[in-house]
């Protein structure tokens, strides 16, 4: 049975190709099923793919925090020795240029350090150049 738009009514089509009205699962229905069912899967396939992504750069990430963060603490360490002994020194001139100079955001800069988050040379040039005031200083 199909109800069909006659203009200025509607008449009932009792065809025996039109679907049945007891039929739940019409031929169009199955489609819009199959059709619904491949959207879900690509929706879960996407979110899958981008849950592995995730996961890699967590471990990733996790792996170079471990790996760079103590030589980031090694280097605000030997940034704060330094302005200490400045500090005792009392000459404020050079200390307010020492905050400047051993600001943490400038030590860790990335054109100190190589690729792989290696400090270029044997010491941070920023640390040691300050170290050798200090000790010029005593």
């Amino acid at each position: 049975m199909v109800w069909v738009n006659l203009g200025n009514r509607w008449s009932v089509s009792m065809s025996e190709h039109a679907p049945s009205v007891d039929d739940v699962w019409e031929e169009n229905d199955s489609r819009e099923l199959e059709s619904s069912t491949a959207d879900i899967r690509r929706i879960h396939k996407k979110q899958g793919y981008l849950d592995g992504l995730m996961r890699a750069k967590e471990s990733s990430l996790q792996a170079g925090f471990d790996d760079s963060f103590p030589k980031g603490a090694d280097l605000g360490i030997a940034a704060g020795y330094i302005l200490a002994q400045l500090i005792s020194h009392k000459d404020d001139n050079l200390l307010q240029q020492a905050k400047q100079e051993l600001n943490i955001s400038k030590v860790l800069s990335k054109k100190y350090f190589t690729s792989t988050l290696e400090i270029e040379g044997d010491e941070h040039p920023v640390i040691r150049e300050w170290k050798d005031k200090v000790t010029g200083l005593k």
